[in-house]
């Protein structure tokens, strides 16, 4: 039977095969102090320890592989391969060509932190410069991908990079078993849509959240609306690593699977991710000279299901952020939204989405799922 979606569990588990070997199981950690104040368990999958610095090398390595594979069965193999992509995806889509011996032409807006490029660069690839904006990057790597007859590998619509991305389910539901509820990040919806995929074919009774700044919340309008609904403008958020819009492919997949989304407010996100006693209670993350500790608390998930596997988003080192106030380690108060965001503080208040502790440091991502 074929799936209605872009993607099945057969394809989950086809990638799966794929990576083994290649990339690693990272592990899932636990912090005592952090089970307190959520009052319930909490498993974080550190994706941190990931080959490339997180995630995404499942996603872009499984779509790389395949082109590979299809190539050695009937035709040549690509000449290239393209994507665009400000961080993470254009690092490891870079790792992932180099890998197979393909050339990767990495579109990158201008204004992205010379430290990503570098990464990218430091892989073999070719940073291709665009401006600021998601016209630019599609339109300049539809260029490129002429230019140097390449294939374009998108970092969250291609079908192979979101099955990619889903194996964290299936190894989050062989290292957790008795996992009631998963938290997951929106960005583009790739990682999203491929755990939820597998989450639901093998455990339906799981629920599926998927989180965003109220300022980058086309996923959850697009919820509200039951329609695709993209960011217009650039969204100005300081969780950097998810202001991409979800698209297409991984619309259905959410809106069918995904159980609700949740939303945060740029204040609570700076708020936490300057408190010092966030940090220090997952202190593995700290050992990495990255202190990666990224958690989205939701009070909107019911008390009863006390199993939560968590995710992050990434953020900027709290140094870099600007008038940080010095907080102690307590929750931060919900604020209210500002004029035009009464939808949002509804659902808000609905959800009692006061997240304890968001991305801390870095550009690195930690799943905690």
């Amino acid at each position: 039977m074929s799936s209605p979606y872009c993607i099945s569990l057969a394809d989950v588990e086809a990638a799966q095969s794929s990576l083994r070997g290649l990339i690693h199981l990272t592990p899932i950690l636990t912090s005592s102090s952090l089970d307190q104040l959520a009052g319930r368990n909490l498993f974080f999958k550190c994706e941190l320890f990931q080959k490339t610095g997180s995630f995404k090398i499942r996603g872009a390595l499984n779509a790389v592989r395949s082109l590979a594979l299809t190539a050695r069965g009937n035709r040549e193999q690509p000449k290239a391969v393209v994507t665009h992509s400000s961080g993470n995806h254009g690092q490891a889509l870079a790792f992932a060509a180099k890998l197979e011996g393909i050339p990767a032409h990495i579109v990158v807006p201008r204004t992205a932190p010379h430290c990503k490029k570098a990464a990218i660069c430091s892989y073999g690839a070719q940073v291709v410069p665009c401006e600021p904006t998601d016209e630019s990057r599609v339109e300049v790597a539809a260029r490129t991908v002429e230019e140097r007859g390449g294939v374009m590998v998108h970092p969250n619509q291609d079908p192979a990079v979101i099955a990619g991305q889903g194996t964290i389910a299936l190894e989050v539901l062989q290292q957790v078993p008795q996992v009631q509820a998963l938290v997951v990040p929106v960005g583009g919806g790739g990682m999203v849509a491929g755990i939820a995929v597998a989450v639901k074919a093998l455990r339906p009774d799981v629920r599926v959240y998927a989180a965003e700044p109220c300022n980058a919340d086309d996923c959850y309008r697009s919820k509200v609306t039951g329609e695709l609904t993209p960011n217009h403008h650039p969204p100005a958020t300081i969780a950097d690593s998810i202001k991409t819009s979800i698209g297409p492919n991984t619309w259905p997949i959410i809106k069918d699977l995904v159980d609700d989304v949740l939303t945060v407010t740029e204040e609570e996100i700076k708020a936490v991710a300057c408190s010092r006693g966030s940090c220090d209670s997952f202190k593995s993350c700290s050992h990495t000279g990255r202190e990666q500790a990224a958690f989205v608390f939701s009070q909107g998930i019911p008390q009863e299901q006390p199993w939560l596997s968590v995710t992050s988003v990434s953020l900027p080192c709290p140094t870099c952020i600007r008038g940080r106030p010095q907080l102690q380690p307590r929750l931060p108060k919900v604020k209210p939204r500002a004029p035009g965001k009464a939808e949002h503080s509804a659902h808000h208040r609905k959800l009692g989405a006061i997240p304890f502790l968001l991305p801390l440091a870095g550009v690195q991502i930690v799943l905690a799922l």
